[in-house]
């Protein structure tokens, strides 16, 4: 069993909705979405944590999806995207 957190954030002052997806092998198990109908004036993010069942040769994929192209906030450090996983037994 292991459990995986991915977070990241929004485009401050951009509406719309955004998603985030745990891929087992190639095939989606776990989705998070938030929407904004309001431009905000600060960041929001969307995560998602999940506790998985995986063997030897199992493999995990988080994907972003987002409404429109400008919502995803984009840096060019690793300060708005987290993505980790551990063994938990």
């Amino acid at each position: 069993m292991y459990t995986f957190y991915a977070r990241h954030w929004f485009t401050a002052g951009q509406t719309g909705t955004i998603w985030l997806y745990f891929y087992r092998n190639g095939s989606q198990i776990k989705e998070s979405r938030m929407s904004i109908s309001s431009a905000p004036g600060d960041y929001f993010n969307v995560q998602l944590t999940s506790t998985i069942f995986l063997s030897a040769t199992n493999y995990i994929e988080v994907y972003g999806q987002s409404s429109s192209g400008s919502i995803f906030h984009v840096s060019t450090t690793a300060f708005h995207t987290e993505f980790s996983g551990f063994m938990v037994c």
